[in-house]
């Protein structure tokens, strides 16, 4: 392995250490979104009965949605 100054070592676990949070974050939100997503499809049964589709107005309306994700 090359040899590479100690402070570049620093930057990358900095670096690397953020990247962390940042997919962390994202997983978070990834799941507060899946579980958006099993909620409003529970309220549907897929048949139409003659009301608008509740899983369309849940993905066009974010107002809709009981939390944020």
């Amino acid at each position: 392995m090359q040899e590479v100054p100690q402070a570049a070592h620093g930057d990358a676990h900095r670096i690397a250490k953020d990247r962390i949070i940042e997919v962390r974050d994202r997983i978070a939100r990834l799941r507060r979104l899946e579980a958006e997503l099993v909620r409003v499809v529970k309220t549907c049964d897929g048949q139409s009965d003659g009301q608008p589709c509740r899983v369309l107005h849940a993905l066009a309306d974010h107002q809709a949605c009981e939390g944020e994700h």
